[in-house]
């Protein structure tokens, strides 16, 4: 029901942007994410999986002072923690700015720790 509201109500554009993100990219084949930043396009990536019935385990953000909090119920980790504790979940990056070299980051981290993680980003709707 929530998924064909936002075909027709379109006043949270970030939601309809994560929810279209996650469709076109086939997210949800997936059961569980990880989203990278925790800003509004972030906690509009967290509604966005809830619709297509996902769990997100946490949010990652570069932001120290965020980590170990909790926001709306979703605690909040640096990469590394976040990989660290889920080896093998997918990252949602929840950003516009940066999206390059946020993905980068994830790419180089992923390499260290030796992890094939997908990545999934508004990038995907271009595809």
């Amino acid at each position: 029901l929530l998924k064909q509201k936002l075909q027709y109500v379109t006043s949270d554009s970030y939601l309809q942007t994560m929810n279209d993100v996650i469709e076109s990219a086939q997210i949800d084949k997936f059961s569980k994410i990880i989203v990278y930043g925790a800003g509004e396009l972030g906690k509009a990536a967290v509604k966005a999986a809830k619709i297509n019935s996902l769990t997100v385990e946490c949010f990652v953000d570069r932001k120290k002072s965020l980590w170990g909090t909790d926001i709306e119920g979703t605690l909040v980790y640096s990469l590394a923690t976040a990989l660290d504790k889920y080896p093998k979940v997918p990252l949602l990056i929840g950003s516009f700015e940066f999206l390059d070299q946020i993905e980068s980051t994830i790419k180089d981290m992923l390499a260290e720790k030796n992890l094939t993680n997908r990545i999934f980003s508004t990038k995907d709707l271009c595809l």
